[in-house]
């Protein structure tokens, strides 16, 4: 498992991981996936790298998400994990 390094936060351990069920934008709030069982209610992850929170969970779909910055194809992996912010140098 790699976590691609987009000069953001760096995790320091995946919890789950699945695939994008659908594109996402950049800016959306939410998020849906192939399958969110083993997600957190709220919580931090990444999409392909891509660093984002939610704060809610409603069947498959992570709501109320924040910092998504790329857009992203269906399938790619997206994985829930802690993360530590690092300050850019």
């Amino acid at each position: 498992q790699s976590f691609r390094d987009y000069g953001r936060a760096v995790p320091s351990k995946s919890i789950a991981e699945t695939t994008l069920n659908g594109a996402v934008a950049a800016g959306a709030t939410t998020v849906t996936l192939t399958s969110a069982s083993s997600f957190p209610t709220a919580g931090n992850g990444n999409i392909d790298g891509d660093s984002f929170a939610w704060t809610g969970k409603s069947s498959n779909n992570l709501t109320g998400c924040t910092g998504i910055s790329f857009d992203h194809a269906t399938g790619v992996t997206v994985q829930a994990g802690e993360f530590f912010n690092f300050p850019k140098s």
